[in-house]
This record gives structure tokens, sequence and C-alpha cells, in this order.
């Protein structure tokens, strides 16, 4: 029984192969029995991206530590928040709006009204009003380009010949012009006359001793014979003022024009012209009302350096009281030179009295000075002394300062426009010489 088991399962595995054999080649069986062999085909991996490694000594061992180059960021995870919820909001219920009881009350009785006459206001006289006055803003130094060209030129011939028949004449008018511009303004209210009353700022006490009114009005002569009714006073003495100071070796400076004169006069307003027994802080507050400072006092105090004063400008009770102040030497010089009285003249300078320069500074630093007030811009007050000094050092700066000064003096509150006239004779308003 065993043997015939035996055989037939030899005879069963014979049968399977013989029918293997028969469909499929032996080259083909092996292929697909490969393939069914083989994992299925697949792209090879990428290449690791590139990494910087370096080495660091971590608690006594090395240890190398690797992060990829160029590595992409992380994404951050954004959260969204959820929708917030819409809360329904009842609407506000309006308040009813109560209605007010009005209470019925009985009417007043009529009351009797008393009619008045209304008061008339008094009439009360208003003054004319005073002409508004500026510092020089609206002149120019063009004014009589087309009207008078040559007016400077007249002035300038005028006054060269004047002061060659006097040479004491330039420092009058020098001096006439500062009184003139002092009082109220650079109007040419000091050349106006009045032999009758004698009410205008050339009769005043304080205008004693100013002299060259004939040489304005023979300059303004010439000037209207060339250009009548054109050149105003004001602007005449403003350039003779400049001219003569060239005749006294002092420097040169261009005038504004187009100032115009004034209609009146008033001898008290002369008393407004800075006083020989004034101290500094009281020319400082005079200087100050004109629109002046400190340095234009300091500076057009040298123009003391010219001209003569009389003995009772600078001594007090004639000639045997001479200001404390002075140099005991210089006092007691002075002492013999007035004793023929008061109205007897002394040089302001004695060494150059013709000649606009440092003399008189010197002289002040010495205490040889004749007037109260020139020894008290340097004994009394800082500043003044400080430019007195700064003028005996630096040589040229009085004379750049005196220009500037002198412009500001000539600029001082003047008339322009309608706010005054050209006088066709500076003495004489113009409604005047028709009486």
């Amino acid at each position: 029984m065993a043997s015939f088991s035996f055989l037939t399962s030899l005879l069963a595995a014979l049968l399977l192969y013989s029918l293997n054999a028969a469909i499929l080649p032996t080259s083909q069986g092996l292929l697909a029995a490969a393939a069914t062999a083989r994992r299925p085909h697949t792209a090879p991996p990428p290449p690791p991206p590139p990494r910087r490694c370096i080495t660091r000594v971590i608690h006594g061992k090395p240890r190398t530590l690797c992060a990829p180059i160029n590595a992409p960021p992380k994404k951050r995870r954004v959260v969204v928040p959820p929708p917030k919820k819409k809360v329904a909001v009842p609407p506000k219920k309006r308040a009813v709006p109560v209605k007010k009881r009005v209470v019925a009350r009985p009417p007043a009785p009529p009351t009797k009204i008393r009619r008045v006459a209304p008061r008339k206001a008094p009439v009360i006289p208003r003054p004319s009003p005073a002409p508004l006055r500026s510092n020089g803003e609206t002149l120019t130094n063009d004014y009589y380009a087309h009207s008078c060209p040559q007016v400077e030129s007249i002035i300038r011939n005028k006054v060269t010949a004047w002061v060659k028949k006097d040479r004491s004449l330039a420092a009058s008018l020098l001096r006439l012009h500062f009184h003139d511009c002092m009082a109220t303004g650079n109007d040419a209210s000091i050349l106006l006359k009045d032999p009758k009353g004698k009410s205008t700022e050339m009769y005043s006490v304080f205008s004693k001793g100013l002299r060259g009114f004939e040489v304005v009005d023979d300059i303004k002569l010439a000037v209207e014979n060339a250009c009548p009714g054109v050149v105003s006073c004001a602007d005449v003495l403003t350039v003779i003022a400049r001219d003569v100071t060239l005749e006294l070796h002092g420097p040169f400076w261009f005038v504004p024009f187009g100032r115009k004169d004034s209609l009146t006069s008033h001898i008290n307003d002369a008393a407004q012209v800075p006083h020989q027994e004034s101290d500094a802080n009281t020319l400082l507050k005079q200087f100050t009302a004109f629109g002046l400072s400190f340095s234009d006092l300091a500076t057009l105090t040298g123009a003391h350096s010219v001209g003569k004063s009389h003995c009772f400008s600078f001594t007090r009770g004639g000639a045997a009281g001479a200001n404390p102040r002075m140099n005991a030497t210089y006092a007691q010089a002075l002492h013999e030179k007035c004793k023929r009285g008061p109205w007897e003249e002394v040089f302001n300078d004695e060494d150059t009295p013709f000649l606009l320069d440092l003399e008189f500074y010197k002289n002040l630093k010495r205490g040889n000075v004749l007037l109260k007030s020139d020894n008290s811009i340097y004994v009394d007050n800082n500043m003044t002394s400080s430019l007195v000094d700064a003028f005996l050092t630096q040589p040229g700066m009085w004379d750049a300062q005196f220009a500037v000064s002198m412009v500001k003096l000539g600029n001082v509150q003047v008339l322009t426009g309608r706010q005054g006239e050209v006088r066709r004779v500076c003495s004489v308003p113009n409604s005047a010489r028709h009486q």
C-alpha cells in the first residue's frame, strides 16, 4: 500500500510540470518569476541639503554641531480668532416730554412812563492831531534825482565858500543842525523867526550862542533859484551838516532825502535839547527818546573837539567857579581866560580847534574838557566810557561810527508827505509870506 501512494504522488508531480512547460517557455517563466520577486520602480531619493558643521567643546568633550545652510524658515501658525458675536442692543426709549402746567397770571397794571429829554453831551473842542513822525523809513538817497539833481553840488560849493571866509562857521552850522534835530526832530523848526512875539525855538535861552542862520538862508536861496519849491529847508540843513564835516576833515556819508519843514515852532521845545550840566544817564534818556543809543551819545559828543564855548556854559557863578570835575591845572587856566565875563569864548580843544579828530577823547581821559556833560560820559557810565577807550585804541572806528550816528541824527522824527511843507524861505512859513 505504501509503495502505491508513493507512485501516485510522483505521477501527479510529473503531470504538473509538463503542463507548466507547455503553457510558458522556460525563459519567460524565469523572467516572470524574477519580476514578481523585484520591487516596483521608484525615483532616487533627493540629495541631503548642504549642512554646516562646527566642533565645540562642551563639558570637556568635543561635539560636532551641524545645521542646514539657508534652511527655509518655519511657517508660523496663524491663529484666526473666531468672529465676534453681534449682540443685539435694544433701542433706547425716547423720553416722553412732560408738558409743563402753565399758570395764567393776571396782567400787571399799566405804569406811567415819565418822558425825560435826553441830555446833550458837552462839546469839547479837540486839538488838531500832531503829525505822525517817523525815523526816516521813507527817506531815499535819490529823492531829488529827477526834480533837482544838482542840489548837493550847489550846497557843497556854497558851504566851501562860506567856510573859506570864516572857519568858525563850520562848527556853528554843525551845532545848529544838532539843536534842530534834538528839539522836535529834524524839521527846520529852529530856523523859523518871530521878530515880534519871539515865541520860536530860536529865541529860547537854550538856543543862545547859535549862529549861521544867514548861511542857511543864502544856500536855500541858491537852491530855490535852481529848483523852486522842491528842496526843503530840513534837507538843506542836513546836507550842510555833512559838508561842514568834510571841511573839518571828518568822514563822508550819503544823506537820505525827502523831509518836510514844520509849519510852527515853539520856544519851549528848545528845552529838550541836551544841556551841558546834564549827567550821562540823563543824556542817555534824552537820546533814547529820539531812537538813539549810548554809542550815538559817545560818538556825537566827539564833535565837541571843534568850536568854542562861552564861559557861562562850563563855570558856576561866572569865572570864579570852574567845574569841580576838571583837572585842577586846566581849571586854573580857564579861570584866567574867563575873568572878562561869562560871555568870553574859549576853544573846546586848544590843540586842533578846527579838526574833527580824537584829541577831544584824549583830553577827556585827562579831565581837560570844558563841559560837565562831556566829563560825565567817561566817569558816570560804563558803556560810554568803554567806547571812548575803544575809539582811542582802534583807529578809524570813530570816523565810521560818526557817519552812522549822523545819519541816525538826521532821520529822527522827520516829517514826510503832507505832514509838512517845503518852505520857500527857511525863516518864514509859506502861509506867512502872503500876509
